[in-house]
């Protein structure tokens, strides 16, 4: 169950949909989005670092991209959207 998301959400060519829609190529990039972090920041993102410490630095890149791109960390991204949904900046808790 901890393992459902996030979710992969770039292409086999490394195409991926920015938070503001743009479509962008980065082969060596892997997107993901489902990031529900208020829900997960507290125990399932600490178990990623002890069983899948490479993974757990994807979602960190990830999460970094999203804020290179958007300006801001997200707080809950659902299919590339950031949906303003909860409270707080616990992607701040991930990356730390």
């Amino acid at each position: 169950h901890a393992f459902i998301q996030p979710s992969l959400a770039s292409d086999v060519d490394g195409r991926y949909r920015t938070m503001g829609q743009e479509i962008k190529q980065d082969a060596s990039y892997t997107n993901y989005t489902v990031f529900s972090l208020w829900d997960t920041f507290r125990a399932a993102h600490p178990l990623y670092t002890i069983v899948t410490p490479e993974q757990n630095q994807a979602f960190i890149r990830s999460l970094l991209r999203k804020y290179d791109e958007g300006g801001i960390l997200p707080k809950w991204v659902l299919a590339s959207n950031e949906t303003g949904t909860m409270i707080g900046y616990h992607a701040v808790s991930v990356i730390a």
